[in-house]
């Protein structure tokens, strides 16, 4: 084992608080697409084409029918051991708060509990009109009569205000110890990270080649 890698157990063994943040490296490894990568079309959509506010204006069926199908790979997926290392790693951490881009269930199946979904969720619908949230289902209508769309962040779309991550139960940092596993995609997201990693040591743990190493 190299020097790096044992200075990282030796900060997560002594951390008392520990914020993670991850992306869609994460879930790669069970199979769920990136959509930056090979493989990331779909019937030769790009998701950008097909993740926005006016994608489902124009065209709800399709963009509901894309989220149909990525549903399907995500029930069909399992968490793999990253998701429960960051498990295993809450369960003895006094503080530990997990902040993930991605939109999939497999942090919550392995156990993570302490979770900020800065992209929202797949597996819920929200409607247009009420805003009303419900499990994901194959309806295309709320009972209000409004149009259900996917409880997620669309390209176009503000990411939560910093009191969501807030109002999650964790008070740290107080030992300056930040894991993180990135595929940082939208720029605010982004600009929030490197704002918080200079007060903090840092691990990071990278699906393809980090920014870091450019």
């Amino acid at each position: 084992m190299n020097a790096s890698k044992e200075n990282a157990r030796n900060w997560l063994r002594q951390a008392q608080s520990i914020a993670v943040l991850t992306g869609a490296g994460v879930s790669a490894e069970s199979g769920i697409p990136t959509f930056r990568g090979a493989g990331g079309l779909w019937r030769n959509f790009r998701a950008e084409d097909l993740a926005t506010p006016e994608a489902f204006a124009a065209k709800s069926d399709l963009v509901r029918e894309w989220y149909q199908w990525r549903r399907a790979a995500v029930r069909n997926a399992a968490p793999n051991p990253a998701h429960h290392a960051l498990a295993k790693q809450e369960r003895r951490t006094r503080e530990f708060l997990l902040i993930t881009q991605n939109v999939d269930d497999l942090h919550e199946r392995a156990g993570s509990r302490n979770i900020a979904k800065l992209h929202g969720s797949i597996m819920i619908d929200r409607c247009v009109r009420c805003q009303r949230e419900q499990e994901a289902s194959q309806e295309n209508n709320c009972q209000c009569g409004g149009r259900l769309r996917p409880g997620v962040v669309w390209f176009g779309e503000a990411l939560p205000e910093p009191e969501y991550i807030d109002g999650v139960d964790y008070e740290g940092p107080r030992d300056a110890t930040e894991v993180a596993l990135v595929e940082l995609w939208q720029p605010d997201g982004e600009g929030r990270y490197r704002q918080s990693r200079q007060q903090l040591s840092s691990v990071h743990v990278w699906h393809d080649l980090s920014p870091f190493d450019s």
